[in-house]
């Protein structure tokens, strides 16, 4: 049905440009009817090019707004000399430069399309998206800053556009994926983009599966460890991500003894040199245990410079088990990586307050002061009946929060029984 209107819609154009353009030229003719052509789900490329190089050999010459419906031009040859074109009058409006820096995008020619980014002199959402148009390394390097900097429902949002866009996704978007869904806890989602990788044959690689339900099932320890298991036996060797997505499903349970295990498992039986995120995870997860004497001896054999992974997942297990020392070594660390952070100030003061150490709480008060920064609250998700419900610590805007308060304190009184 749509298909016949909008033929029909088209044949009634067509005729009324035949009997009004050839007495009376109008650029607004010229425009509506070039639109449509370009707007249709198959473009009529041939028929917008006859349009416009009628406007070319006579009245009324091509204004900036013909140029952005130009861009559905389907032979790269043609983009190039309807970009010189656009240069003699139009090249200073931003429509015009978003239109063939989409059509470069759209045709793979990245180096063209970087270049003509690089001379914009302003720079808008319009000329940023047209960039990552049709680029998936693009389009993964902002999925990936989202998901590294926690921004995991905008990692999300980004991936929609990227289908809406009709970029294809790669390994590399579905591994960001997996993270954001792991950290949102969006297992229904998960296995929507498990299955959208099998779909559109990324998922040809044993060890690219493997790591897939790994990651996906981090949440349900035990389908993870029976996943690895397979692995182990039937399927390909396992490597550093394998491991990742292993010691995080231990982590989420806490089971120490098995985490430890795989962690020693990699050097040991694999001779995979474990990154940075290996040593936080299983820092933390034997941090949160109170097994502090074995954390403190993987902090010490950490061959690379401990960083805020490492520092930060001995401090929460220190929090927890009020390890006071150990809080304080892991703070000072951190302050010496971040000294502008806000946040671990505060809880270096909050620290020192419980210990009555008031002149220490004197000095970081002073250094936060003259930074001129203030705590921001900290943030989680839950995704329930298929929605993403986010939350703040102190949070009061959910209209039952009375209640949420009160399962909560009921909560705590269990878990302090």
């Amino acid at each position: 049905m749509g298909r016949v209107r909008t033929k029909t819609v088209m044949k009634s154009s067509r005729l009324y440009y035949s009997r009004i353009a050839p007495s009376s030229p109008n650029v607004f003719l010229y425009s509506a009817l070039i639109s449509a052509y370009a707007s249709r789900t198959d473009p009529d490329s041939p028929a917008v090019l006859r349009l416009f190089a009628a406007m070319l050999r006579g009245a009324p010459r091509p204004n900036e707004f013909i140029y952005p419906s130009l861009k559905s031009c389907s032979d790269p040859r043609l983009a190039r000399s309807l970009h010189s074109l656009s240069k003699y009058g139009f090249h200073d409006f931003a429509v015009v430069r978003c239109a063939p820096l989409d059509s470069y995008s759209r045709f793979s020619d990245t180096n063209a399309a970087r270049c003509l980014f690089d001379e914009m002199p302003q720079r808008n959402v319009v000329s940023w998206t047209a960039l990552l148009t049709g680029d998936a390394p693009a389009w993964n390097a902002v999925i990936s800053g989202c998901t590294q900097n926690g921004l995991f429902l905008e990692a999300l949002s980004f991936f929609s556009r990227m289908v809406v866009d009709r970029t294809l996704p790669n390994k590399t978007t579905a591994s960001c994926l997996f993270s954001a869904c792991a950290h949102l806890g969006m297992l229904r989602l998960g296995k929507s983009v498990h299955g959208y990788v099998f779909k559109n044959s990324m998922g040809g690689s044993p060890l690219f599966a493997m790591h897939s339900l790994i990651c996906m099932t981090n949440g349900h320890s035990s389908l993870a460890i029976e996943t690895f298991r397979e692995m182990e036996q039937e399927g390909p060797q396992p490597d550093q991500v394998t491991f990742m997505g292993l010691l995080n499903a231990c982590t989420h349970v806490g089971l120490v003894d098995e985490g430890l295990s795989y962690f020693n498992s990699m050097t040991r039986d694999y001779t995979i040199d474990p990154e940075i995120e290996h040593y936080g995870c299983v820092i933390g997860l034997l941090s949160r245990a109170s097994r502090f004497d074995v954390a403190m001896v993987i902090v010490r054999d950490v061959r690379i410079e401990p960083d805020e992974v490492v520092w930060g997942s001995l401090l929460n297990g220190a929090r927890v088990h009020g390890a006071k020392d150990l809080a304080e070594l892991a703070l000072r660390n951190l302050l010496e990586l971040k000294p502008k952070s806000v946040d671990y100030g505060f809880m270096l003061t909050n620290l020192y307050s419980e210990c009555g150490k008031w002149e220490d709480v004197g000095k970081v008060r002073k250094r936060l002061n003259q930074l001129g920064g203030k705590k921001l609250p900290g943030c989680s998700w839950i995704e329930v009946e298929k929605r993403v419900r986010q939350f703040y610590s102190g949070d009061t805007i959910h209209p039952e929060v009375g209640q949420i308060y009160e399962i909560l304190d009921e909560l705590v009184e269990l878990m302090e029984a």
